[in-house]
């Protein structure tokens, strides 16, 4: 009797351990699901509008918005959770360009060209989006020397604005353009404050005077970087500087061991920084567009090297990162193929 008893303890005792390590046993299935989904795209629905260049982007809450473009005025909200688009109220002031844009909290702000007679041929009307009345506000204009090319940033508080060059415009009946470019780079940058609706200067870029260049943030600290100088002929950069508000200073962080360029995507996201895509401005030999994407570690101070963008090698594309993701589109593949207006996932994986 004695045996039967401690025969029937082990065998229970053996049951609770099994059902003790099917609880604890890793789910293979979801593991496998987040590996592949590591470092990895996937192609979302399209932009709803046309294939473009130099759309302005920003993420407010859960949503990211995207919109105008060159020569276009339309605005878009995306939802992440439905892979939706809803068109929003119109992008306000003159449709040609879009120098900048960025959120601060629960409102979006933006850039637009007011041509004027000055130092300046364009001037540049700063507007807040207030995603809950679907609205414009018009805010202080942007003071900086320059109307094109610009780089921008926001953090909790603060946007900031700066570098760029200026534009000059031919009213030439039977030039088509009628509005150009003259390589003539700065390098002074701009805060904005929207509880005061104010702009103040800050100290000028730390890496000189440059154009095309790209601005993103991790929590609370702002990075500027890359674009090109015309020092005689179009000079890529690949550079990369923190700005201190502390300290009212930039600081040189490391370079991006890829290729320089201009014309590229950046963004933060899960307090890393990532940028992809671009030119390299050599526009009469190879081709210039790129495809690579890279992810900067600011706690490490290294880049390493991600997932190649699938949509092929582009330039003037548009992006933004909202819930843990990152979202990228639109641009030019090349200087002779149709515009993009396709739209991708980018999952970093952790």
């Amino acid at each position: 009797m004695k045996y039967i008893i401690f025969l029937i303890v082990i065998l229970i005792g053996l049951q609770s351990c099994n059902k003790e390590e099917e609880v604890k046993a890793p789910d293979q299935a979801s593991t496998k699901n987040s590996l592949l989904a590591a470092n990895s795209w996937e192609r979302k629905v399209d932009y709803p509008g046309v294939g473009r260049i130099d759309v302005i982007s920003f993420t407010i809450g859960s949503k990211g918005y995207m919109g105008g473009g060159y020569d276009y005025g339309d605005f878009w909200e995306y939802n992440p959770q439905t892979n939706q688009w809803t068109r929003k109220a119109d992008l306000p002031g003159d449709k040609r360009r879009t120098p900048f844009a960025f959120s601060i909290g629960s409102k979006g702000y933006i850039g637009r060209w007011v041509p004027c007679i000055g130092p300046k041929n364009f001037a540049i009307h700063v507007y807040e989006y207030n995603p809950e009345t679907d609205s414009w506000l018009r805010k202080a204009d942007y003071p900086g020397s320059s109307d094109y090319g610009v780089a921008s940033f926001s953090t909790e508080r603060f946007g900031y604005v700066g570098c760029g060059m200026l534009l000059y415009y031919d009213d030439d009946p039977d030039d088509e353009e009628q509005y150009h470019y003259d390589r003539s780079e700065q390098k002074d940058f701009w805060k904005f404050n929207p509880e005061t609706n104010k702009w103040s200067r800050i100290a000028d870029f730390g890496g000189g005077k440059r154009s095309f260049g790209v601005g993103f943030s991790i929590g609370n600290d702002g990075f500027v970087g890359f674009g090109s100088s015309n020092a005689p002929q179009i000079n890529p950069h690949k550079d990369l500087w923190e700005y201190s508000e502390a300290l009212n200073t930039w600081i040189r962080k490391a370079d991006l061991p890829g290729t320089p360029r201009e014309f590229l995507v950046a963004f933060g996201l899960n307090q890393k920084g990532y940028i992809g895509t671009g030119g390299t401005g050599e526009y009469s030999g190879p081709p210039s567009h790129l495809s690579d994407f890279w992810e900067y570690d600011p706690s490490t101070n290294i880049w390493t090297r991600k997932a190649d963008f699938p949509g092929g090698n582009r330039q003037h594309s548009s992006g933004f990162a909202v819930n843990g993701k990152a979202y990228l589109g639109l641009g030019m593949p090349d200087a002779f193929a149709p515009l993009k207006n396709d739209f991708w996932e980018y999952s970093p994986g952790y």
